[in-house]
């Protein structure tokens, strides 16, 4: 099958509807990423009040135990009753919670990051038509935008927002940091490959890697391949020291560099570094 993507040559009026569409997806795919904290209160609030509903069946059954020794047994199968109705649901919540393999994470943590993955690669595609460097482009511009929800999901102080969102400790986000690092890779070096390709198919390689938002791009993505390599299970394991000087230092460094990579990227550097340095 032929790919669907060429080398096209727009007028001004196209690049312009391709800036914006760049920058308009870049708002969406950082937006969407309240939904699932928006919706995660759904479950936080049925929790809640299934909790405040065992508690008052409960005292109640305690209550009539001082009136009746028949009535307390009738609580106690309403309790039961309950508990057997969302049995399948801890049975789930249990399973999700279990490692997909030594190192790689829980299939809670896979099915989160499955979905989000798919979600910013439609949010990557869609219309850019046959534009491959729209594309290109789409690919940069989506991983940047979730950068400071990766800087955030990093953050160990009890100020964060997303812990308060969830009510999660930064041990349980760290997870979610690291699969969204992983996204990121994945975007960045999509980005970086094709428009290396590009470069190779229009013989302007060697002229452009002399360009400073050529090489401040590829420092970049070397920056998150060692990043993702050291932050590794076994690596960690091995030699955390290492890990957590290479993490931090990376992690500072890598902001400046997508800073002056373009101009285009840089309200979510921005919001990124204003993470990092408050919080």
């Amino acid at each position: 099958m032929r790919f669907p993507y060429t080398f096209t040559s727009p007028d001004e009026a196209q690049l312009q509807r391709r800036r914006h569409l760049l920058d308009t997806y870049g708002q969406v795919a950082q937006i969407s990423a309240s939904i699932p904290l928006l919706a995660y209160q759904i479950p936080l609030l049925v929790r809640l009040l299934k909790d405040r509903i065992v508690y008052s069946s409960r005292s109640r059954s305690g209550a009539k135990e001082h009136a009746s020794p028949v009535t307390p047994s009738f609580g106690r199968q309403n309790v039961e009753g309950a508990e057997s109705q969302t049995s399948w649901w801890d049975r789930l919540a249990w399973r999700l919670d279990e490692e997909v393999l030594p190192g790689w994470g829980t299939w809670r943590v896979l099915l989160v990051a499955t979905l989000w993955t798919a979600w910013l690669l439609l949010l990557a595609i869609r219309d850019t038509g046959d534009d491959y460097l729209h594309l290109t482009k789409r690919f940069g511009i989506i991983a940047a935008s979730q950068l400071p929800l990766h800087y955030l999901l990093a953050v160990k102080s009890s100020y964060s927002p997303i812990s308060l969102l969830t009510r999660l400790s930064h041990e349980e986000l760290n997870p979610y940091h690291r699969a969204l690092g992983r996204i990121l890779l994945l975007l960045l070096s999509l980005h970086a490959s094709f428009y290396l390709n590009f470069y190779v198919q229009k013989s302007l390689l060697l002229k452009r890697l002399r360009d400073a938002d050529v090489i401040l791009g590829l420092l970049a993505i070397t920056s998150l391949l060692v990043l993702g390599t050291t932050a590794l299970a076994w690596i960690r394991r091995k030699n955390y020291l290492l890990f957590f000087i290479v993490h931090v230092t990376l992690s500072i460094s890598l902001l400046p560099t997508l800073y002056f990579h373009v101009s285009h990227l840089r309200p979510y550097i921005l919001e990124s570094a204003l993470v990092y340095t408050l919080l």
